[in-house]
């Protein structure tokens, strides 16, 4: 099922959009505008389960983002329409109601009169809510998003709704089993195109003005039976000339990759040198341990003796994660598109696989005894067991005889022989090491 919010601009919608969703998921300042994109996102209400929150973008022409409201109205299933009590109404707020009634959604729209605080006495409140009744919806709340006062009950409301649509044989939305794609990288490298080529329609505005994709926003395809969640990022330049509100996006764009864990597209153009920025970008998300492709745009513009000498520079400054794929791409003519998903499929693959323990510890001693790790003298690093901890990503655990001696050459060798045994060929591995006498005491101490 899905929420909607509509509103227009700087009424406090942000604010009650996070506290929904229980996170800073919107941006929330005090400059207009700052929401540039329908935001989506999957929240869990209590009693109920998972619902889809959608939230409505604003820009400096309202005529331009009233088809993205109208869109939000179309698909959501409950309205939760904002208007800011100290401001009163005025034709942006008509505008909506208009959109609202057109579309038949009046009895399902729950009106927010937002910005009334704790200055505002219970028993006087119909006397601050007449103005809006002329909206003529039946369902109005008056809320503080910012204190929190009263949201419960448009929260209670809400729920009761949902569950009155839920026994009519609604659906309720679920993104278990969709594989997450984020598309990622400087600013003018075709992501925004990528994602609308994927998804069929300009979900995401393609521009040539700086700010465009300032938060990320999501949509879901399907291709060839199977469903993945396309995460659309803002775009980043060199941290020296990002602006407070960008500094704001990116750490969004930074936490929502550390909490989704999706594969991560991260786009170049072909057209101009792997720059700084981009090495030092790609460093900060393998940080985060999630698996990435290398996906270099508008090869259309190429001829092919120029794009072959080109991968081989990008090949070179990308020398540090050689284990990473690169693909070429013309994000406008679909070209290798498929691929990518391809790629996409196989890396979500390796990043949930586990390895029996016996086959792990099968293929350490067989590789051991072909080619030894070599040490210094008296800086033996013996290898007595290792084990899978866990997946997503894959995480392994080596018991040794002494954690200083594990070097970065024993751990280079540790991360080839999973590799060219078990097909970990695009993913991120972590290991963590302990000394074998840490096994007894934790075994004593659970005992």
């Amino acid at each position: 099922m899905k929420i909607g919010f509509v509103w227009r601009v700087n009424v406090g919608k942000s604010t009650l959009f996070n506290r929904f969703l229980g996170t800073y998921r919107a941006i929330v300042t005090d400059v207009a505008w700052t929401t540039r994109q329908i935001v989506s996102e999957i929240a869990e209400l209590e009693w109920f389960g998972s619902v889809e929150l959608l939230d409505s973008p604003w820009l400096y022409d309202f005529t331009e983002e009233l088809q993205y409201i109208e869109q939000i109205i179309l698909e959501s299933d409950i309205l939760v329409f904002v208007v800011d009590w100290k401001s009163w109404l005025n034709t942006s707020d008509q505008d909506i109601q208009k959109l609202i009634l057109k579309h038949g959604k009046k009895d399902h729209t729950l009106l927010a009169v937002n910005k009334l605080d704790n200055k505002v006495y219970l028993d006087e409140i119909n006397n601050y809510l007449a103005d809006f009744y002329k909206l003529w919806f039946k369902n109005i709340f008056p809320i503080s998003a910012k204190s929190g006062q009263w949201v419960d009950d448009l929260h209670e409301d809400m729920l009761k709704n949902l569950k009155k649509l839920w026994f009519k044989g609604k659906k309720i939305v679920k993104d278990e089993d969709m594989i997450p794609i984020a598309f990622v990288g400087r600013p003018n490298v075709g992501k925004s195109t990528l994602l609308n080529k994927f998804f069929g329609e300009e979900l995401s505005k393609v521009s040539e003005v700086a700010w465009t994709t300032l938060d990320y926003i999501t949509c879901e395809i399907n291709f060839h039976g199977k469903k993945y969640k396309l995460y659309d990022t803002a775009w980043i330049r060199r941290k020296w000339k990002i602006h407070w509100l960008e500094r704001i996006a990116f750490d969004k764009t930074i936490k929502m990759l550390e909490y989704v864990k999706p594969v991560t597209i991260f786009m170049i153009d072909v057209l101009e040198w792997v720059t700084h920025r981009d090495l030092s970008l790609l460093g900060e998300i393998l940080q985060l341990n999630i698996p990435v492709i290398i996906v270099a745009n508008k090869v259309d513009e190429k001829s092919k003796i120029d794009l072959e000498r080109q991968f081989k520079l990008i090949i070179h400054e990308f020398d540090f994660a050689k284990h990473l794929p690169i693909v070429p791409i013309s994000a406008k003519l679909w070209t290798w598109l498929p691929k990518i998903l391809e790629f996409v499929d196989k890396i979500h693959e390796e990043y949930n696989k586990r390895i029996w323990t016996g086959e792990l510890n099968k293929a350490l001693n067989e590789a051991w005894i072909k080619t030894p790790p070599r040490f210094p003298k008296n800086k033996v690093c013996k290898l007595y067991y290792a084990s899978q901890l866990d997946s997503f990503p894959p995480k392994f655990l080596f018991f040794i005889n002494k954690e200083e001696n594990a070097n970065f050459s024993f751990k280079k060798w540790v991360e080839n022989v999973i590799r060219r045994n078990f097909w970990f060929v695009w993913v991120p591995l972590v290991f963590e090491f302990k000394q074998k006498e840490w096994v007894g005491r934790y075994s004593k101490d659970k005992e």
